[in-house]
């Protein structure tokens, strides 16, 4: 969970919120999305990530897709100015960055005393930490290469730091404070688009690392930053994101 408090109800609206939460499926899965990286023009590095989308079907209030939508990617990639960039560092330009995704969403009987809170949430099919090979020989011989090892070396931020947007679609006035989404009135129906956009991390100052390593000009520091984006593909090769919605009390 993506460690926004959530608001909860009580008494017989609590129990619902049970039997609602409990028939969440899982309606599209992404495939890993990458982008590959030239390495002094020799070696090329992909960065992935998927996302799941849960919906809620079955009880008073539902939220599901709206029609036409396709699975998105995240994609700890380079950047566009990195295609085809002179120097050391650079991108083949197949696949970019792309740290946002948004998805529109339609909900369905709801009224003024409904409201979902929204969570992101992240599993690693290599959680256990598998052992990294590096193909320089390097710094990360042997380290365990996962999610949690790249967020706790600061190269890209936690999950709980996604930053979620949204954009009224259809006239409905939306209450909306960055995690849970409310509606004014009873509108039975109605549709919102929603973006979540993810992050690099501290070590980076929050950019991609194109821009710390670009401009590196030492054999051994280049070789060094070369094994960190090797290492940071690693450690997101087996991660994949959900998006949840879960009934609350209205904000």
């Amino acid at each position: 969970m993506n460690g926004r408090e959530n608001k909860g109800l009580s008494g017989s609206r609590g129990r619902a919120v049970i039997a609602v939460t409990a028939a969440l499926l899982v309606l599209a899965a992404a495939t890993a999305g990458f982008s590959a990286w030239y390495i002094a023009g020799t070696q090329s590095y992909s960065f992935g990530g998927n996302v799941v989308v849960e919906e809620i079907i079955g009880g008073s209030a539902e939220v599901k897709l709206s029609s036409g939508q396709q699975p998105q990617n995240v994609v700890y990639g380079a950047p566009d100015e990195a295609t085809n960039a002179g120097g050391w560092l650079y991108s083949d330009g197949l696949s970019q960055e792309n740290l946002s995704v948004t998805y529109s969403f339609d909900f369905v009987g709801v009224t003024a005393a409904t409201a979902f809170a929204i969570d992101v949430s992240v599993s690693d099919i290599n959680a256990g930490g598998a052992v990294y090979n590096s193909p320089f020989g390097s710094q990360f011989n042997n380290k365990r290469a996962s999610y949690r090892a790249a967020v706790d070396s600061g190269y890209i931020a936690d999950v709980d730091e996604v930053v979620i947007e949204y954009t009224q679609s259809d006239g409905v006035v939306f209450n909306f404070d960055g995690d849970t989404i409310g509606f004014n009135g009873t509108v039975a129906e109605c549709t919102a688009e929603l973006t979540f956009t993810f992050g690099w991390g501290d070590a980076f100052n929050g950019q991609n690392p194109y821009y710390t390593y670009r401009d590196i000009t030492d054999e051994a520091e280049r070789l060094a930053a070369a094994d960190t984006l090797a290492y940071i593909e690693a450690c997101l090769s087996g991660v994949k994101y959900t998006i949840t919605f879960t009934p609350v009390a209205n904000i």
